[in-house]
């Protein structure tokens, strides 16, 4: 007794603004969506890459595989 429980897993907010160092100004809503591209483009620039040397046909599968992503065979 006395030793507290962790969370459960399903318990734990993914807190995107905090983990990732993104800040949000008064006026940005956290409900907004954001669209895939800008997901995409932000993942992109905090990789190093420059979106300008990347191909217009940018493959959205490699870049989720490149940060982690496994996707089932």
């Amino acid at each position: 007794t006395g030793v507290p429980k962790s969370p459960s897993p399903a318990g734990k907010h993914l807190n995107l603004a905090s983990s990732s160092g993104i800040k949000l100004t008064e006026t940005e809503n956290p409900e907004t969506p954001v669209p895939f591209k800008e997901i995409f483009e932000a993942l992109l620039r905090n990789s190093g890459e420059k979106l300008s040397e990347r191909d217009e046909k940018v493959s959205y599968v490699d870049i989720l595989k490149q940060c982690g992503l496994k996707f089932p065979k």
